[in-house]
């Protein structure tokens, strides 16, 4: 499938912008008290410690990244409400880490971000449960935060942060399959699971119908005009797939 060039959007997929007045109020409140308990904690105190989905997942905090990323899902862009309830997911995790395929969990996890809205996303079950679990590789390990007090700027992750990190730069699609431009853009592909055969079955579908809206888009007629203004629609962030759709159909 060719690449229409058209008048269309510079949206990209789905890099999630947060202002500094998004942040719910239970966050500020409670968030902050735990995570100045768990500052103070011995590592086997935090071992002990029993992370409350009360309030980074309560219904505030559920619904503002609901909002802010259009009700989709974080890695996969798939809808998300219409086919399950959703995870918060914590893009560094909260209670452990992986590194690499058949390693043990390490603990304690990035404890102090469990309840920082910088490190919550609004994930599919799939993704989220199947696929990224407590993976969270970095290219050089060594230079992971370990405590509180040490830096995550430091860290260079082998996972997209869909908050601060532009996925158009590490992934491609050609039609409904997804490729890693670089090699973070693979560890993300296969951490999410982002080519399982369901959902890239659910894209390639998606794609032959705005094929056809496409072509209708190419003519010069009331239904063309009618056509194009709804593919420059269906392009943006607001829609499923947008990479996919924009590495199709082109960008402004």
């Amino acid at each position: 499938m060719k690449k229409q060039q058209g008048n269309l959007t510079n949206n990209r997929m789905i890099r999630i912008i947060k202002k500094t007045g998004d942040t719910p109020s239970v966050l500020k409140t409670k968030g902050q008290e735990e995570i100045e308990k768990l500052k103070k904690m011995t590592d086997k105190e935090r071992l002990a410690y029993r992370f409350s989905p009360g309030i980074y997942g309560c219904k505030a905090v559920k619904n503002k990244l609901k909002t802010i990323q259009n009700d989709k899902c974080c890695f996969c862009e798939s809808k998300v409400s219409a086919v399950s309830h959703g995870d918060v997911e914590h893009y560094r995790p909260k209670g452990g880490w992986i590194q690499n395929d058949g390693d043990k969990l390490t603990q304690p996890g990035y404890y102090w971000l469990a309840y920082d809205f910088s490190n919550l996303f609004l994930s599919c079950q799939l993704c989220n449960e199947i696929y990224k679990k407590n993976y969270f590789p970095l290219s050089n390990p060594n230079k992971r935060a370990l405590v509180h007090t040490q830096k995550i700027s430091d860290e260079n992750p082998m996972i997209i942060d869909p908050g601060t990190m532009d996925p158009s730069e590490h992934i491609e699609f050609r039609q409904e399959i997804a490729h890693g431009k670089t090699k973070t853009g693979e560890e993300t592909i296969k951490r999410t699971g982002l080519n399982r055969t369901e959902l890239a079955d659910q894209r390639l579908e998606y794609l032959k119908v705005l094929t056809t809206i496409a072509k209708l888009a190419g003519q010069n007629t009331d239904e063309g005009k009618q056509a194009r203004k709804q593919l420059e629609e269906l392009v943006s962030d607001k829609y499923i797939y947008s990479l996919m759709v924009q590495d199709t159909f082109g960008k402004k």
